[in-house]
C-alpha cells in the first residue's frame, strides 16, 4: 500500500479510468493529488481524499519540517519494492508534488509524513518549472530559464551570462543540501551586478548562500534586467554579497 491515512482531510468524488487501490496515489487534476479511501474499479464514483496527513513509503532521501516532498513513480522505496514508487524530496527525480513534511525525514526511515496538497510559502514546488540537479560547476544559458536548478555539491558556482544577452532571462537555484551542507555561489559576469533588498550591487560579486547557515531548501530567483545585472525576485535563507 502506497499510503494509509494519518489524519483525516477532504474528500471528493472520482471517476478513474482505470481500476485503483485502496491507499493508491493520483494525480485528481493538474493542481491536485488524492489518495484512495478504498479501492475503485475502472469508471466507477469512489472516494479520493485531497487533505490531510499521510503516511507514506519514502526513498532513502532527507527533508526538514515544511520541505517540499514529491512522487516518483518509479522510485525505490525504503521499505517497499523496487521501482514502484515513493515519496522524494529530491524534486529532481518527482513525477508530481505530493505537499509538504510535518515530521523531518531521515535517509532510514522508510515513511514520509506528508500534508497532501499543503505547501509551506518559503518552500515553495514550482511544479509548472522544469527541475535540473547539477553537479559540478555550471555555466547558465538562455535555455535554462524558467528551470529550477538544484545542486547539492559543495564549493561549486553557478556562472550567469552577461545580461545584455539574455533580457528576461529568469531562473532559480536551490540548494538541496543537508544543513550547512554546502555553500551555493551564484557569479555573474565581469560587468554585472546581483541587485535587490539590502543588497549592494557591486559588479563581477558573487550571491553566497554560506555554507555555515545554509538550509536545506534555500533559494534564490533571479531575473536578468538586460542592462546593469540581475534583480533578486524573492529569496529564502542567508545571502552574502562576495567580499572585496
Amino acid at each position: 500500500m502506497e499510503a494509509q491515512l494519518y489524519k483525516q482531510g477532504d474528500v471528493i468524488q472520482h471517476t478513474p479510468g482505470s481500476a485503483l487501490s485502496a491507499g493508491q496515489i493520483i494525480q485528481v487534476d493538474s493542481d491536485r493529488i488524492g489518495v484512495c479511501d478504498n479501492a475503485i474499479a475502472a469508471s466507477a464514483l469512489g472516494n479520493v481524499r485531497v487533505k490531510g496527513v499521510f503516511k507514506i513509503e519514502a526513498a532513502a532521501v532527507v527533508g526538514n519540517v515544511g520541505d517540499v516532498i514529491g512522487w516518483d513513480e518509479d522510485g525505490s522505496s525504503v521499505l517497499g519494492t523496487a521501482s514502484a514508487g515513493a515519496a522524494t524530496t529530491s524534486l529532481v527525480d518527482a513525477d508530481f508534488m505530493l505537499g509538504s513534511l510535518v515530521e523531518a525525514l531521515a535517509a532510514a526511515d522508510g515513511y514520509a509524513y506528508v500534508a497532501i496538497n499543503e505547501f509551506v510559502q518559503d518552500r515553495p514546488a514550482w511544479p509548472n518549472r522544469v527541475h535540473e540537479l547539477k553537479a559540478d560547476n555550471y555555466t547558465v544559458d538562455v535555455q535554462d530559464s524558467g528551470k529550477v536548478l538544484h545542486i547539492a555539491t559543495d564549493a561549486k558556482t553557478f556562472t550567469l551570462p552577461d545580461c545584455t544577452t539574455c533580457p528576461g532571462l529568469d531562473v532559480i537555484f536551490q540548494n538541496d543540501a543537508a544543513d550547512a551542507g554546502i555553500a551555493l555561489n551564484i557569479s555573474p559576469a565581469v560587468g554585472d551586478k546581483i541587485m535587490g533588498p539590502d543588497v549592494a550591487g557591486t559588479d563581477n560579486k558573487d550571491q553566497i548562500n554560506t555554507k555555515l547557515t545554509a538550509v536545506r531548501g534555500d533559494w534564490m530567483h533571479l531575473r536578468s534586467e538586460g542592462v546593469a545585472g540581475w534583480w533578486i525576485i524573492e529569496s529564502r535563507g542567508t545571502w552574502a554579497e562576495e567580499a572585496g
